[in-house]
């Protein structure tokens, strides 16, 4: 039986820091909506958290490689 590359633990890491990510999104959806809403500053803090999270997931597989 061959095994697959994304049998390895470090890819089963990564893929949950990048769910974790797409989570933080839906957190930060409302008060993005509301800020847009009411017209203030774009509120749009954990969005970038979020892209951060996400993006250093994607980092370490790539390098890996």
């Amino acid at each position: 039986m061959k095994a697959s590359a994304y049998d390895d633990a470090f890819f089963r890491v990564a893929t949950k820091v990048q769910m974790i990510g797409v989570l933080v999104i839906t957190l930060g959806l409302p008060q993005l909506f509301h800020s847009i809403d009411e017209g203030r500053h774009l509120d749009n803090g954990l969005h970038v958290a979020a892209q951060a999270i996400g993006g250093e997931a994607h980092l370490g597989p790539t390098g890996r490689c």
